[in-house]
């Protein structure tokens, strides 16, 4: 699995384009190339179905001692230490730094681990509208979705954005990446068939 990925094409006359577009058009920018082989997205996919655990939300707008308050999230995850997993890290800080190009954040290296997640339609996994970052810690800047498998196999499961508003969903492409501002509000729509995975930062 440490075969090395495809690059994903960030053309530069496009990602021009997107910064004019940007908060008219759409925050997030999706790549059209695959930045992890076939047989590494089964890799991944193989060590989430091995070993996982219920997700948490870390407190971004959920209280969990709340016995009450609908869930969250729904999700089984597994996490992907730097020190087992560099490869993972340096494909994603690659393509971080790309989309940074639209983005234009201040960025310094991994704040968090990576995360696999697989939401299964048995339990109808998904995850509520939220954030990833909060106005009290803008220390995540860019997060990234990356898709393990393609969307024909499962139903439900769509990444949504809110953007003022207007709910937008990109395509999502097994190994293509999805970035957007980590202050951007979006969710995952139960899984109604099959498993969705992918991989987040």
């Amino acid at each position: 699995m440490q075969e090395t990925p495809p690059s994903g094409q960030w053309h530069p006359v496009v990602i021009e384009a997107r910064r004019r577009a940007a908060g008219r058009d759409n925050y997030f920018v999706s790549s059209s190339t695959p930045v992890l082989t076939p047989a590494q997205i089964a890799g991944l996919r193989e060590l989430v179905d091995a070993r996982h655990e219920a997700a948490g939300v870390e407190g971004y707008g959920f209280d969990a001692s709340n016995a009450h308050a609908p869930a969250q999230r729904r999700t089984k995850v597994r996490w992907l230490t730097i020190g087992e997993h560099r490869w993972v890290y340096d494909v994603i800080w690659e393509q971080a730094n790309q989309a940074n190009r639209l983005f234009g954040f201040e960025l310094v290296p991994f704040h968090d681990t990576i995360q696999l997640a697989r939401y299964d339609a048995e339990d109808q996994g998904f995850f509520r509208w939220h954030a990833d970052t909060i106005p009290a810690d803008m220390s995540r800047k860019i997060s990234i979705v990356v898709p393990l498998c393609d969307s024909t196999e499962y139903e439900g499961g769509a990444l949504e954005f809110n953007e003022n508003g207007a709910i937008r969903c990109p395509p999502q492409r097994a190994g293509a990446p999805i970035m957007f501002p980590s202050w951007l509000l979006h969710r995952v729509t139960p899984v109604t068939r099959g498993r969705r995975y992918s991989l987040v930062a």
